[in-house]
């Protein structure tokens, strides 16, 4: 992505319909609704995360639906949807309604969003404004999507923050500062790379890929290499399981259950961690080389903090085991994962509500 240096912490938007606003006075015009309840949103392709100031994280549940296969109905939401993903009966089938943070069907994330918002915040908060994490490789459509899903939910205004900058105030950087801070945060469906400094993106990259490509490599390789059939779930708890970017971890050996690629019969085998160090790396790779290349845009004056503060990862597929080693590694510069990556946007939401309510 472009490099840009002007300050981009939240740019303003016209669109009464969602009644939101982006622009450089955001805390400002956010003080003008005090009396209002404000939370914090993030919307991932597999969790929505709902905050307020003062009571945290109100809920964390997987963003699935579980819709009728006769008439499109919602059926079920969240863990009770999750459980039925690849294991569904004709009768219904399980939907991402919101992927790498685009809303793919929007009467269904329309739903997702309004039960959510429910479930959080009951009836005492009605009609709350809203803090929102949005990914920077939304498009102007896919972004006014989104708003316009919150605004029918029942969302009374909406304010947009970079999930780059909100991952970096979760993890406790201090954004004030001038001082480069180079965040690399994975998501399921997509992965955001920024250097930040005095509150602001100096230059950053997306990528339309995340945690679920590396469950993509692990499907493909057995398939191809040991003719076993999983489904995207198992892949998944493989990767956590077995999956190992770094040889000072402890290989490790289990048994993998699936379906025969030739005769269709179920059908197990025996994986060792080792083998999948070569289909994860290629991935990892690529995440290595969109660092290389933001690196290499980075204004000489910053290289320095780069180096001494390091690359600092967030979000869920950061926890892939060796990853930050095989980063440090290719880069040369020393990688840190944050303390809780998958909750590091939704804290910075909360952090960035708590700093506003300050200054009222």
């Amino acid at each position: 992505m472009a490099a840009t240096s002007k300050e981009p912490k939240l740019n303003k938007t016209a669109d009464k319909a969602a009644k939101t606003t982006r622009g450089d006075g955001f805390f400002h015009r956010l003080l003008r609704l005090a009396r209002q309840e404000t939370i914090g949103m993030d919307i991932g392709s597999d969790f929505i995360r709902i905050c307020t100031r003062e009571q945290g994280i109100l809920l964390e549940e997987p963003s699935v639906v579980s819709v009728s296969r006769m008439n499109g109905e919602v059926l079920r939401y969240g863990r009770d949807a999750l459980q039925l993903v690849g294991r569904s009966a004709g009768a219904e089938r399980s939907v991402r309604p919101i992927r790498s943070g685009a809303v793919e069907h929007y009467n269904l994330a329309l739903q997702l969003i309004q039960y959510f918002l429910r479930s959080a915040c009951g009836t005492m908060i009605r009609q709350p404004n809203v803090v929102l994490s949005v990914p920077s490789g939304l498009n102007d459509v896919q972004t006014r999507n989104l708003m316009m899903a919150l605004s029918e939910a029942g969302v009374s205004r909406t304010y947009l923050v970079e999930t780059s900058r909100a991952a970096a105030m979760g993890a406790g950087v201090n954004l004030s500062r001038p001082v480069g801070r180079l965040v690399v945060d994975i998501g399921s469906g997509k992965t955001e790379l920024a250097l930040l400094s005095l509150n602001g993106v100096v230059q950053n990259a997306f990528l339309p890929w995340g945690g679920r490509a590396f469950d993509a490599a692990i499907l493909q390789y057995l398939r191809t290499s040991r003719g076993l059939l999983v489904g995207e779930e198992r892949a998944e708890r493989i990767k956590w399981h077995m999956g190992l970017l770094s040889r000072r971890f402890p290989e490790v050996v289990h048994k993998v259950k699936g379906r025969n690629q030739k005769t269709g019969l179920p059908f197990e085998i025996f994986l060792s961690s080792a083998e999948l160090e070569d289909p994860l790396a290629v991935q990892a790779l690529r995440l290595v080389e969109a660092i290389q290349r933001l690196i290499e845009k980075a204004p000489p004056e910053l290289l320095p903090d780069i180096l001494n503060n390091g690359i600092l990862l967030t979000g869920g597929g950061s926890q892939l085991r060796g990853l930050g080693d095989l980063i440090t590694r290719m880069t040369g510069v020393k990688t840190v994962r944050a303390e809780t990556p998958q909750r590091c946007v939704i804290l910075g939401l909360r952090a960035a509500i708590v700093d506003m309510k300050k200054n009222d």
